[in-house]
Parts: structure tokens; sequence; C-alpha cells
């Protein structure tokens, strides 16, 4: 049986490089600085059938996705946490994350209003 073509979208300046066999869908925000990373994955996990999120942080030790990806959120749970953070608080343009989360949030809608995920 093939395996099916993962949906995976970038919105930052660098690409993350390969996900877990579970995620089917992806947008990331991601950026690499030489021996760091950091960014933001916003993804469907297939094998739970939910949504989810992780932070991309991480040293040269470590790639930025080596704990896997568990989903475990709703739609809109995820669409909520690209307007609050998880405290609840409003995201606004002076957080270090807005921009990123915003990109994400902008991306996720389009491709749902196209049909695309």
């Amino acid at each position: 049986m093939a395996k099916k073509k993962q949906k995976v979208y970038s919105v930052g300046p660098d690409e993350l490089g390969s996900l877990p066999d579970n995620v089917d869908v992806a947008v990331y925000w991601y950026e690499c600085g030489g021996y760091e990373g950091s960014g933001i994955v916003v993804f469907y996990d297939a094998s739970a059938k939910k949504w989810g999120w992780d932070g991309l942080s991480h040293c040269s030790c470590y790639g930025p996705i080596d704990d896997g990806l568990v989903g475990d959120m709703t739609w809109s749970e995820v669409l909520e946490l690209t307007r609050v953070d998880e405290s609840g608080i409003k995201r606004v343009p002076d957080d270090y994350d807005f921009q990123k989360w915003s990109d994400i949030g902008k991306k996720l809608r389009q491709l749902r209003k196209k049909g695309a995920i």
C-alpha cells in the first residue's frame, strides 16, 4: 500500500524537513539559525484524528521534532490558539510569537476555505 502524501505548508523563512508518518497536514513557521532553530507547527494527526501544535525550538543536538507529534485538539481549539495564548490571553502584535501564529492562522483558514484541509 502506498504511503499517503502529506500536505505540508511553510509560512516562515526556512524549511522544516520531514514530519512523522502520523501527520497528514502541517502548517508551520520555522527558522533555523545554524546551530539552533525555532518555530511553531500546527498539524493534523491522522492516527488520533485530532489537531495539535508544537513548538519547534531546538539546539544542534536534537532536531525540532525529536519527540514526535501527537494531536489532542479539535479544529476550533487550534483556531482559537491562533488568537489567544495557552493562558487564554489575546495575542497582540507586541507578543514574541504574534506574527508566527497570525501567519499560521491565516494559512489554515485559507486552506479550509479552499477545501484543501
